[in-house]
């Protein structure tokens, strides 16, 4: 699981998790991703995430939100960007409880096929 945002030391680096959310996107939003990450000057992360694309991970969020929202007492709402508001009794609204999970995006490695 990640949130909306990783540090690459937030893993051990070669799950590169500065860029996880970049290989969450399609080839083509990859390459964009790549182009402007050489624009910005940022040129080992856009060498990483074009050596990482062959292997994208999949964003199967949406799959998991009813179960997270039933376990985790939290409310999912829009696309994309979502905002998620947490339901739980105990909860102050316009505060973060940092013992309740909330993620923003779930992410598996596509399954190897095996020959």
């Amino acid at each position: 699981m990640i949130g909306d945002y990783a540090e690459r030391t937030d893993l051990p680096a070669e799950f590169n998790a500065d860029i996880i959310q970049d290989l969450c996107n399609s080839p083509e939003e990859i390459e964009d991703r790549i182009k402007f990450y050489d624009k910005k000057g940022d040129v080992d992360k856009a060498e990483r995430l074009a050596r990482s694309k062959l292997e994208p991970y999949s964003d199967i969020t949406d799959d998991l939100i009813p179960l997270l929202e039933e376990i985790c007492e939290l409310k999912y709402e829009g696309d994309g960007w979502r905002n998620i508001r947490n339901l739980a009794p105990h909860h102050v609204p316009g505060s973060f409880n940092s013992h309740r999970i909330c993620p923003d995006m779930i992410i598996t490695v596509p399954q190897k096929q095996h020959n």
